[in-house]
């Protein structure tokens, strides 16, 4: 039977829809949807127990031995924490953090398994890579409301709407409708006639009226149902009073605006998805996979060596005693921030290419509260909400609706505000937490039962939560911590173009994983 016989029996069984399928799995046609990332090209052959040392065992760490574990590599991935994961972590119930100045909390969130947080990585975007491992290795997902317009904007600074809550609906309807009733005058005025035809103004007068809501008549923002009600729509004659609008000045003054295109971007989507239970579980399903006799925890490397025919790596296992490991490659994970405190003979490029990465520092801290008001009462089910307070985010959870109990993510900050916090104790922490967040929402105080707060500049063997690249890092030393170094490649988020997601951790995995087995191949080959 030849190809198109095939395919004509097909498409009388299935239709066009089941040969263009056909077609994509035959390598005929590309049946992925326009602008979908290249799927990943898997590796062929076998090492025949070639060994790789893998420094981590966070998600690059974990996938790099997964992967080549597939083709016959002899993986041993040495960890220093006592979990796997890295910064793919979830608070729950007994969870137990040290911080880098001693100080510890543990979790006292009930035994639940809606009541939980993660404080690194929560959201995947649509078109990671992240979700076809989930799909591989069986992780359930669910949605992640990203952006929710009933959730709230406060602004606490002096000036427009200052201490007042704001609806992202009302915000944004009411920013809309004012810039489209702007540009509908300035067509209707004649302004833009040297730019448009009579044609095209007529359809650009027609879009800002449906988009900003304007009065056909003249052209004005009056405002609209899409910013909400003051009396909501019910039964009988309660046919709703929609809510005032506020003044353009007002709108423009406050800075609200500047949230909006926050979910424009490709990484921000406004419906992201999540791992059920918790994002600990993707590392958690690698390491089965990989094995546990291949994973050493509480592994603190000291020390990495090469020769031009292996890496040695020196470390001390978890009860304190003086080890050493050592083969053909070595992947190295560790966080720059982190490697470049380790006793390592890099090339002069490679260490100033480790020593050019800086870390951001971020702050979360969960909330549990023994109501779901922010469902009750505010009717917001996911969703964040954002304010110029130091907390800067607070972001409900998109699991366990119409419970009677929920963690809040009630601080998400960066930069300077999660400076400041990192200084703090974590009782401290979330008492600025409910201080701020119960400005947002007054049932903050009576509803809360237990906190715990996270800091990724006191985390040990992170030091930060994600990899930054001041002024020309990116250009000058980011290509040299792309290559190896002679018998080590670095992997990890900071190794890619998706810094603090963990596709880039993955992506970066397939990547050094890619590198190694083809040189491999071409070693082996006369």
């Amino acid at each position: 039977m030849t190809r198109r016989e095939f395919l004509q029996l097909l498409g009388q069984a299935g239709g066009a829809s089941l040969v263009y399928s056909a077609l994509g799995a035959m390598g005929l046609s590309d049946a992925r949807g326009a602008n979908a990332p290249a799927p990943f090209k898997q590796l062929e052959g076998n090492a025949n127990g070639k060994r790789v040392l893998i420094l981590g065992a966070g998600a690059a760490g974990l996938c790099v031995a997964y992967e080549l574990g597939k083709v016959g590599y002899d993986c041993k991935v040495l960890e220093a924490r006592t979990r796997v994961g890295g910064r793919c972590h979830t608070i729950r119930r007994g969870t137990t953090e040290i911080e880098t100045d001693g100080r510890s909390q543990t979790c006292a969130f009930d035994e639940d398994p809606n009541l939980y947080f993660n404080p690194g990585p929560t959201r995947i975007a649509q078109q990671h890579c992240t979700l076809d491992y989930c799909r591989e290795l069986g992780v359930a997902v669910e949605v992640f409301g990203n952006l929710n317009e009933a959730a709230y904007l406060y602004r606490s600074e002096p000036g427009a709407l200052s201490g007042q809550r704001v609806r992202v609906r009302e915000a944004r309807g009411d920013l809309y409708g004012y810039v489209a009733e702007l540009l509908a005058k300035a067509v209707h005025a004649g302004a833009l006639d040297q730019d448009l035809t009579a044609a095209d103004k007529q359809n650009l007068l027609h879009y800002l009226t449906v988009e900003g809501a304007l009065h056909g008549g003249d052209f004005k923002y009056r405002g609209s149902n899409r910013r909400g009600y003051s009396t909501w729509p019910a039964a009988g004659d309660q046919r709703g009073a929609r809510s005032e609008p506020f003044k353009l000045a007002d709108v423009l003054g406050s800075e609200l605006g500047h949230h909006f295109s926050f979910n424009w971007g490709i990484e921000q989507q406004s419906t992201m998805l999540t791992i059920v239970g918790g994002m600990d579980r993707l590392p958690r399903e690698f390491a089965q996979r990989v094995g546990s006799n291949a994973i050493e925890l509480g592994a603190r490397v000291t020390e990495i060596r090469q020769t031009p025919e292996r890496v040695l790596v020196r470390y001390a296992d978890r009860v304190g005693r003086a080890q050493e490991a050592a083969a053909e490659y070595c992947v190295c994970t560790i966080p720059p921030k982190v490697l470049r405190g380790i006793d390592a003979d890099f090339s002069d490029a490679m260490r100033r290419a480790i020593a050019s990465v800086e870390m951001e520092s971020a702050v979360k801290v969960g909330l549990q509260f023994k109501r779901r008001f922010w469902e009750e009462d505010d009717r917001i089910f996911s969703g964040i909400s954002r304010t110029d307070q130091t907390i800067q985010q607070i972001i409900y959870p998109s699991c366990g609706y119409l419970g009677k109990k929920g963690v809040v993510i009630g601080c998400y900050n960066f930069a300077e505000d999660a400076e400041e916090m990192s200084r703090l104790s974590s009782e401290a922490r979330v008492e600025r937490a409910l201080a701020d967040g119960e400005k947002i929402h007054p049932q903050y105080r009576a509803e809360f039962e237990s906190g715990f707060a996270v800091s990724w500049r006191r985390t040990p063997f992170s030091l930060g939560a994600y990899a930054l690249y001041p002024g020309d890092a990116r250009r000058q030393h980011y290509p040299t911590l792309c290559e190896p170094d002679r018998r080590i490649y670095l992997a990890g988020e900071h190794v890619s173009w998706l810094n603090g997601w963990i596709a880039g951790a993955l992506e970066s995995a397939r990547r050094a994983a890619t590198m190694i087995h083809e040189r491999t191949v071409r070693e082996k080959s006369p």
